[in-house]
């Protein structure tokens, strides 16, 4: 389980969701994963800002200036926080959890368009590996690429394959990336 929160308010609950996300229906994983992946975002670009307590919850809360997933992503890459291929991902990511969010008649992973979607994220291939072990160190190696860390188990190849999982090992990624904020600073460039 890769899930990262130095956060003490997202590590709480994150201990009430490791089941839910891991075997619930395709809806809740989409909305749960891809929420922690959002505060993840929202805790960095918090940390990335000078805005005492009121002043930031007055321009963050869902329908203030700041409040949407899309407008903390994009100000992250705008802030240099994120690459562009962490800014291409994080944007499907949102995209993914809002389809199932909003729209009813998306049942599951394999829809064409939600598919399509998991299948261009690009992250996880140069973060999941192929191992059992967690690598997290400043010269680890993937793919021939330098890199800060890398998530992996014995299936994982074979399961970046799959619509719905491929969407969850880049929610980990990113639950990696993003959740050492406290621990790690500057946090790792995607």
């Amino acid at each position: 389980m890769w899930w990262v929160a130095a956060d003490k308010k997202i590590s709480d609950g994150l201990k009430n969701l490791y089941v839910e996300i891991e075997r619930g229906s395709d809806r809740s994983v989409a909305i749960l994963a891809g929420s922690i992946v959002e505060a993840h975002v929202t805790t960095l670009l918090r940390y990335s800002v000078q805005a005492d307590d009121e002043l930031w919850a007055s321009r963050t809360h869902p329908s203030a200036p700041l409040g949407s997933f899309s407008v903390k992503i994009d100000l992250l890459y705008m802030m240099r926080r994120i690459t562009e291929e962490a800014h291409r991902d994080l944007t499907l990511v949102k995209d993914i959890r809002n389809r199932f969010a909003h729209d009813l008649d998306i049942p599951d992973f394999m829809i064409q368009k939600i598919k399509d979607k998991c299948m261009a994220m690009r992250l996880v291939d140069r973060y999941v590996v192929q191992s059992d072990a967690i690598h997290y160190q400043s010269q680890t190696h993937i793919n021939g690429q330098p890199s800060v860390f890398a998530l992996g188990s014995s299936t994982a190849l074979e399961e970046l394959k799959r619509p719905r999982d491929r969407y969850l090992w880049a929610c980990k990624v990113f639950s990696m990336a993003l959740g050492f904020y406290g621990t790690i600073w500057p946090p790792p460039v995607l």
